[in-house]
């Protein structure tokens, strides 16, 4: 089985792009960025969705994604493989929480309570869908990946990258250098810490090998198996990296120690 809930931001003018059409069993979510988290409109029109069907529902959008995926999770057949796909749009803007989460952080500047209380609601969200995963017993058979997609924006005032230079859409570390985990009971060892280079793009070949799918493609593969890195501490794979900013003439080539 597979599932999206959560940002799909890959295109729907028409429907051959939408989530359904391209391997999903099961959507949930909303298909652009940037929507009101309370009513789920952007740009004036409602952007929330079930099997890509236009969906109506009361809900602060990170509580929904979650209670999704956890239904998700208890309603599948134990004896059937999950592929779960959860992209939150927690914290991208518009920074919008309920104020009982804003509380605890109260000494924080205010530019920055509001991003402190969806991400403290996003954590609240990732452990009741491994709360699902622990009432099924499927704890010890999931891979579990985490992975922000950019360093925060604002740096300085909404966000903190610190010690990294700058923030969201800019080539330096604090745009492009992001937190990530891994955990799979008895595969992958618990509580370390990789500094070797990986890019995102390497999830992809490692669930290929993983799931034991074709390793031959249609297309070039830009990312590189991954797995001996996550689970024996090999060196990265990769003797170049490329890290592309928001605009065509923003590009860094990171090889070794050199960028």
């Amino acid at each position: 089985t597979t599932a999206i809930t959560g940002k799909w931001h890959l295109g729907e003018f028409q429907p051959e792009y939408t989530p359904t059409r391209r391997g999903f069993d099961h959507q949930y979510g909303h298909f652009f960025g940037m929507l009101d988290y309370f009513t789920h409109d952007r740009d004036g029109k409602t952007d929330w969705y079930r099997d890509d069907k236009p969906l109506v529902e009361e809900g602060y959008t990170t509580h929904l994604i979650a209670k999704e995926a956890s239904c998700i999770i208890r309603e599948q057949a134990a004896d059937k493989p999950l592929f779960l796909y959860v992209p939150f749009n927690g914290i991208h803007s518009p920074h919008q929480v309920p104020d009982s989460y804003t509380a605890p952080y109260q000494d924080l500047p205010k530019t920055r309570q509001s991003i402190a209380g969806m991400l403290a609601a996003v954590d609240e969200a990732i452990s009741q869908i491994t709360a699902a995963l622990d009432e099924k017993g499927l704890r010890e058979k999931t891979l579990i990946l985490f992975s922000s997609d950019n360093g925060g924006p604002g740096p300085g005032t909404a966000t903190m990258n610190t010690p990294l230079r700058a923030g969201k859409g800019s080539i330096y570390e604090g745009g492009i250098r992001v937190a990530a985990f891994a955990t799979w009971p008895g595969r992958i060892p618990a509580g370390i810490t990789i500094d070797e280079p990986m890019h995102a793009v390497d999830w992809y070949p490692t669930l290929v090998k993983l799931t034991g799918a074709p390793a031959e493609q249609t297309l070039p593969v830009d990312g590189l198996d991954i797995w001996p890195v996550l689970t024996q501490g090999a060196k990265s794979p990769h003797e170049a990296l490329l890290l592309p900013g928001m605009s065509p003439e923003k590009m860094a080539l990171r090889i070794g120690d050199w960028k």
